[in-house]
């Protein structure tokens, strides 16, 4: 919950904020999702739009969960807090444009290389997680059109509930915001010239 006490309306890097009296959210947007946080009542979050009101139930025991525009989340819920039952659930949400119209989320809320990736769709984007390894980042045709990407290795993608996967010979591909794609290459693969460079950190850390 937030530590401090002072309501700010709005979230947009990890803040929390309080929409609504009992409910508080947080959105931190990374490249691959915004992960928005919700925290009240089941009833108040679902009456604030925070979560869908199948998101208030519980589901089968180690069962995946997606909401109606398929995204990833985690329920939890605590019986017995202090006012009455308090449930926490975590969105994966895969669209800025969803995640901005959510309660309690920043118009201002962005990700600069998806915005970039957006506007000009034929654009590819190298970028540097870790030195030794090349990547790039850029829409499904503008990937293949550059010979990054196969249409299997695309279609192999897409049918996954994982957002990445493990293509062998040191390479890896993720599902980022808003359809981009993501390459990481641990293969020795030349970099493709004539691009602006862009560092973006993908966060392997949070499991789907």
């Amino acid at each position: 919950m937030n530590p401090n006490p002072a309501p700010t309306l709005l979230s947009a890097n990890g803040e929390w904020a309080d929409p609504l009296p009992g409910v508080q959210v947080s959105a931190s947007p990374w490249e691959r999702d915004v992960c928005y946080i919700a925290v009240g009542s089941p009833d108040a979050l679902v009456a604030c739009g925070s979560i869908e009101p199948a998101m208030a139930k519980a589901g089968k025991h180690g069962q995946r969960r997606v909401d109606s525009a398929g995204d990833h989340f985690i329920r939890i819920l605590r019986r017995n807090g202090p006012h009455g039952p308090q449930l926490k659930v975590t969105r994966y949400v895969t669209s800025l444009a969803r995640a901005r119209a959510l309660p309690g989320v920043s118009p201002a809320l962005t990700v600069e290389v998806i915005e970039r990736l957006l506007a000009s769709p034929a654009l590819v984007l190298p970028f540097d997680p870790q030195a030794e390894s090349a990547n790039w980042a850029g829409m499904p045709e503008a990937m293949l059109a550059r010979g990054l990407v196969t249409r299997g290795e695309l279609a192999a993608l897409a049918a996954k509930p994982e957002r990445t996967m493990d293509l062998g010979g040191g390479r890896r591909l993720y599902r980022l915001l808003d359809g981009v794609v993501g390459l990481a290459d641990w293969s020795g693969g030349a970099r493709p010239a004539g691009r602006p460079s862009l560092r973006l950190v993908v966060d392997n850390t949070r499991g789907q």
